[in-house]
């Protein structure tokens, strides 16, 4: 490690369960802090503190702390800086820290050009799990569970040009859940309907339109075929909040493209629905090692969580999510989608709904990119301009208590 290339340190701050027991670990931040490891060593059950900022705790505020561990990676390099609370990066003190105790608490980012297929990247995780004895649950959880009934009728009456507003409401009248749902949505403030519609056939003819209502029947009734992982993880969006929002952001996206399939406006609805649909996936087959994928996420905000679940599973949660709804017959560009939102390199034939979801999530600070990293140039492929963007995110700041009551109404 030279002056120009210094070593980037970042502190993470841990509670446990007794009064006092609060310390702070140093480690590089361009590493992953294994906390579920640390805490196993350690025989304590930690949690990371959430941090002041996405950077960590700042330099200054190591003074208000007694226990100071640092992991021994930093031991490497005689040219440390870390982040000060005026956002700059400043020199941290090597001689303070060769004095601090010294910890094994680090691991490297998994490689993430596997050249498997997902297929054989979800076997070799089933396989490993299963040399750890869990065969038998595995065996359990792991069989494809059936489409939903509800959504089997969807997908049925998807392929059926001839379907009427009848056919519709016969199906979203069939599962009472589904039906109180479409009409909240159609009655939200987002949609400011003008009166509001007092009827499935009204909300789906004068509000919500046949495409959408079908896609969020559809979605609905797939994330109500698994249960909601119990644990939920501070700072990050619930399941539900981050579907809807994402989900709204891709219509509004859709409603601006230019020169794009005005048809499609409500598959990229359901693309937002499901993009995070591989979180119920793994929260609901693989529960312990979910739990260690929170509290990593917890410990290391600045790590994209598919590298996380890299790391526990050595496949991230939208292959696992993708493969499902792949199993399910979905439509390709959905599956696609929520498979490759976390590629930025990706090229193919389904890109145009990869860069939409991509946009949509960057904007509202969700996934692996911030809004910066997506490209001019990536825009204007799918039709859509920064002033578009902007647009769309002041319209869903200004409806953010409308959407946060349609969460409130589908969780």
């Amino acid at each position: 490690m030279t002056e120009s290339n210094p070593m980037r340190v970042r502190a993470t701050a841990l509670a446990g369960s007794e009064p006092g027991d609060a310390p702070v670990v140093l480690h590089p931040d361009d590493l992953i802090f294994d906390l579920p490891a640390f805490n196993r060593m350690e025989a304590k059950h930690y949690r990371a503190l959430p941090a002041e900022s996405l950077n960590g705790l700042p330099c200054e505020a190591l003074a208000r702390y007694r226990h100071l561990l640092v992991d021994h990676h930093l031991l490497e390099s005689n040219h440390l800086i870390m982040w000060s609370q005026n956002g700059e990066r400043v020199p941290l003190g090597v001689q303070g820290i060769r004095r601090a105790r010294v910890i094994d608490a680090c691991v490297s980012l998994p490689c993430t050009d596997d050249t498997r297929s997902d297929r054989e990247r979800i076997n070799q995780t089933i396989t490993s799990f299963t040399a750890r004895r869990i065969r038998q649950r595995l065996d359990e959880t792991l069989e494809i569970p059936p489409l939903p009934t509800a959504a089997q009728k969807i997908v049925a009456l998807r392929s059926n040009p001839d379907y009427t507003l009848a056919d519709l409401v016969k199906i979203v009248e069939t599962d009472p859940a589904i039906a109180a749902q479409v009409m909240s949505w159609a009655c939200s403030a987002f949609y400011a309907a003008d009166p509001p519609p007092k009827s499935l056939s009204d909300a789906i003819m004068r509000v919500l339109g046949f495409d959408m209502v079908m896609n969020l029947a559809l979605g609905l009734a797939l994330a109500g075929s698994l249960r909601l992982p119990e644990q939920e993880i501070r700072g990050v969006p619930a399941f539900w909040t981050e579907a809807v929002f994402t989900a709204a952001a891709m219509e509004a996206l859709s409603g601006r493209q230019r020169g794009a399939d005005r048809s499609q406006a409500g598959l990229n609805y359901l693309i937002g629905l499901l993009a995070n649909f591989g979180t119920l996936v793994v929260g609901h087959v693989f529960p312990p090692q979910y739990a260690q994928i929170c509290s990593l996420q917890e410990a290391n905000p600045q790590h994209p969580v598919h590298l996380l679940d890299e790391h526990v599973l050595s496949v991230g949660r939208e292959v696992i999510g993708a493969e499902l709804l792949d199993q399910w017959g979905l439509p390709t560009p959905l599956v696609q989608a929520v498979r490759h939102q976390n590629d930025v390199d990706y090229l193919g034939p389904f890109e145009e709904s990869v860069y939409l979801l991509r946009a949509a999530k960057a904007m509202l600070g969700y996934g692996a990119n911030a809004l910066i990293d997506v490209e001019d140039q990536t825009l204007s492929s799918i039709g859509i301009e920064r002033e578009d963007i902007l647009d769309v995110s002041s319209l869903l700041s200004d409806s953010h208590a409308a959407l946060e009551g349609i969460v409130r109404a589908v969780a």
